[in-house]
């Protein structure tokens, strides 16, 4: 739960900083003028990751707060080991950084969360995820294929390297199991929340979901049409797909769609039994 807190704050700090235009953080570039952004770096909350975007360079501060040029890739790395590069966004996690992925079950991702959980300085993501300098130090000139099929026997010697930099000492890598269990933990948690939005098609109206950290829905709308309100139940995974039932007095549809995490969004589509369909989109509040 004390994580969960954390990377509830760190969304919001995002959030904010990105509708203010914000940018910063420990960067320095030239001064090509070019807009920032600010975005946040979630696996718990990671510190110390090294970013590079455009002419932007820094780390993450214990928000896993980064900056990126808008347009602009952002790659990050310890020392010399690059873990990923995506497009910049208000909320990256080990998901976005694979091609394809869609959550915690694709096997280049996990191999990210084991490496991310292993070398954190003091082993406790409870507390966020802090890389530090003397892990910095310890990866220059070291390398990692997070795409290797024996990913967990291949890193073993640059592990040993890292850990024992860290005030832990030197650990065996995190299993496969607890990094999937860590980051669909820290992904149903970013999915958690508020969401309102509107519908359209054969009919039109209104709806207010909640999720939560398990992946329940539960809410309200109201139509505009026929003027009558109805209950929304279902589920979300992981991944954001959402799939819920709708029931009032005019009776009952189905809703699925999909929640972009790093923007915030839920939209997809809507069908009822006698061919009534239509679309719905709305935003986390």
């Amino acid at each position: 739960m004390k994580s969960y807190l954390r990377i509830l704050i760190l969304c919001l700090s995002a959030g904010f900083l990105i509708a203010c235009g914000g940018g910063g953080g420990s960067d320095s570039g030239s001064d090509s003028g070019s807009a920032t952004q600010t975005g946040t770096f979630v696996d718990a909350a990671v510190e110390g990751l090294t970013y590079t975007s455009g002419s932007l360079t820094g780390e993450t501060d214990a928000l896993g707060t980064f900056s990126y040029e808008t347009g602009q890739p952002v790659t990050f790395s310890v020392g010399g080991i690059t873990i990923g590069t995506v497009s910049g966004s208000a909320i990256i996690t080990p998901v976005q950084l694979v091609t394809g992925a869609i959550n915690e079950t694709d096997p280049t991702v996990i191999n990210i969360v084991q490496f991310m959980l292993t070398i954190d300085d003091d082993h406790d993501p409870s507390n966020g995820i802090q890389v530090t300098a003397a892990i910095h130090d310890a990866a220059v000139g070291l390398s990692l294929d997070f795409t290797a099929a024996d990913f967990d026997t291949s890193s073993s010697s640059v592990i040993d390297t890292l850990t024992t930099a860290s005030t832990v000492g030197s650990i065996v890598l995190v299993s496969g199991a607890d990094a999937g269990d860590h980051l669909r933990g820290s992904l149903f948690s970013l999915i958690a929340g508020s969401y309102s939005g509107t519908y359209s098609g054969t009919d039109s109206g209104n709806w207010t979901i909640t999720t939560d950290v398990n992946g329940v829905v539960s809410g309200s709308g109201n139509s505009t049409v026929e003027v009558f309100p109805f209950n929304i139940t279902g589920t979300i995974t992981s991944s954001g797909s959402t799939t819920a039932s709708a029931g009032g007095a005019a009776g009952s549809s189905t809703w699925s769609g999909i929640v972009d995490i790093t923007t915030g969004t839920l939209s997809g589509t809507w069908t009822d039994s006698v061919s009534e369909n239509g679309t719905f989109s709305g935003n986390k509040l």
